[in-house]
This record gives C-alpha cells, structure tokens and sequence, in this order.
C-alpha cells in the first residue's frame, strides 16, 4: 500500500543569480516542475483524469489531496506507531515477522540491495496486512493470515487504531486506481476486481529509522 500524502503546497525549487558589471555571467539554476494535485473531492473525475495521466507521463510523481483521512487521525497514528518502535527490544521481538510477512523487523534485518550491501538496512519496520483468520480458505494464500499484535495491554488500541487507517488508505488508494483506470481508457472499476483491489493483499508498512 503506497504512501498517502496530504501535502497541498507545490513543490519547486527557487534560486537566483547575478552577474557583476562587466563580465559576470548568471548562475545556472535548476527547475524543478510542480507535481500536480489529484483532488479526490473534485466532483469533476474528468480533470483528476487528465492531471494523473499528465503526471505519469511527465514525472511518474503526484499528490493525493483531499483524500478523507484527517490530520487529527494520521497524527495519531504517527504517534501510535512511535510507542511501538520506542518499546524494549524484548518486547518488539515478541512480534517478530512471521511466514506470512506480518509484524516486526527488527534493525539491520532487511537489505534494500543485497548484492551491493554489507549490512542490512538501518531501520526497524511493522507489517500490518489485510486481516485473515487461520480458519479461513484464504489464509492458505501466500502472504495472508491473521496479523500479529503487541499485547493489548502493552498499547491499549494500537490494533484498533492501524486496522482502521489500514481501512481508510485502503480506500484511497481504490480511489486513485479508478482515476488511473480511466486514464488509461479502461472501465472506471478495472481494478475493483477480486484479484486485484476487490480482495487485495494489500500492506500497512511502518518505519522507524534512527536518527543516530
């Protein structure tokens, strides 16, 4: 599940130069082109559409604005996720990642690039995946199964809180995908599909790295 940014200013770098009297010439400076904003409240799906697929094919990079989830809530959960990663390592090893790539990883455990890396990277991360009981036919899936928790006692509501942002971003990112259907001539709900974004396996990912 990507990343949702509720970022609205434009981003572009600005500099300036001067040249002296006589032979002074102006300092180069670099451009760096605005991003488009996707508004999901537009009503207009039709310029989402054009700004998107503008992006794509300039940049690859836009912003999602507008998306529903509330800065309230996202500063919530940025604070829930800092109690878990500031907990003992005893007790964040206690919900080490499993089989099914649900849970902790705990620094240095990952490498970004294995051929060129020495050691793993430096950051803890939490997988938080679409929740699937062990009864179910589903769980036989690769990846899917039921995900793994820090004592409810430990962090009274932490479970509740990332399943409901896991909910919501969900969501937007089933919105954005019906923009990118469009812009791509398909039907609106291409990827609304059971294989796709109707039963998705989709990821809730935290990061900590640490700043020392």
């Amino acid at each position: 599940m990507g990343n949702v940014h509720h970022d609205n200013h434009d981003l572009e770098n600005k500099g300036g130069g001067g040249g002296g009297g006589g032979g002074g010439g102006a300092e180069s400076v670099t451009q760096v082109p605005k991003l488009n904003c996707i508004d999901l409240s537009d009503p207009d799906i039709q310029d989402s559409v054009s700004l998107l697929k503008q992006a794509c094919l300039d940049c690859g990079f836009f912003y999602v604005i507008n998306h529903g989830i509330s800065q309230e809530f996202m500063d919530e959960v940025f604070a829930e996720s800092k109690k878990f990663f500031s907990l003992p390592v005893a007790e964040k090893m206690k919900v080490l990642r499993n089989e099914k790539n649900r849970g902790y990883t705990p620094l240095l455990d990952e490498r970004l690039d294995p051929d060129n890396q020495v050691n793993g990277d430096y950051k803890e991360g939490y997988y938080i995946g679409v929740e699937v009981p062990d009864g179910d036919s589903k769980a036989q899936r690769p990846l899917c199964g039921p995900n793994v928790w820090p004592a409810a006692d430990l962090l009274p509501g932490w479970r509740q809180i990332m399943m409901e942002y896991h909910r919501q971003a969900l969501e937007v990112a089933r919105k954005v995908a019906r923009i990118i259907a469009l812009a791509l001539d398909l039907d609106a709900n291409f990827f609304d599909k059971e294989e796709m974004l109707g039963d998705p396996m989709t990821t809730l990912r935290l990061l900590h790295y640490d700043g020392n």
